[in-house]
């Protein structure tokens, strides 16, 4: 859930490894998302030159790809990224609330009928 929160935040970095042309590309977008948080000149500034210094650090081929890959799916494909993220939060509550509850009611069938254990259910073992 925290990866939804940090999404500008993520945007933000990896927009220094864009292209010069995906860079002119989505620089209104980086604009506009400066404008939204409320971000000074001197931040705007201070971001650039972090974002300068992470691009020129050596990169192995395999760290090169895997920012490619990162870049395509936080600008390019911004809005299937944050669809397919909201459906993960989604189901993970609906999973996590599914999975409390039959914990709970095995231990509470237990309790009843007087044969708590501590140890965990058989179908959580495997």
């Amino acid at each position: 859930m925290a990866t939804h929160a940090m999404m500008p935040a993520y945007r933000v970095l990896y927009y220094g490894f864009l292209s010069t042309a995906d860079k002119e590309l989505y620089r209104e977008s980086l604009e506009l998302m400066y404008t939204k948080y409320h971000v000074n000149q001197a931040g705007r500034v201070r971001i650039k030159v972090v974002q300068e210094e992470l691009n020129r650090k050596g990169m192995t081929p395999q760290c090169r790809e895997r920012k490619k890959r990162v870049c395509q799916k936080l600008w390019h494909e911004e809005t299937t990224t944050v669809l397919r993220l909201s459906i993960y939060m989604s189901l993970l509550a609906i999973l996590k609330e599914s999975w409390f509850s039959r914990v709970a009611r095995h231990w509470f069938t237990n309790f009843m009928i007087g044969s708590l254990s501590c140890s965990w259910p058989s179908w959580l073992a495997s």
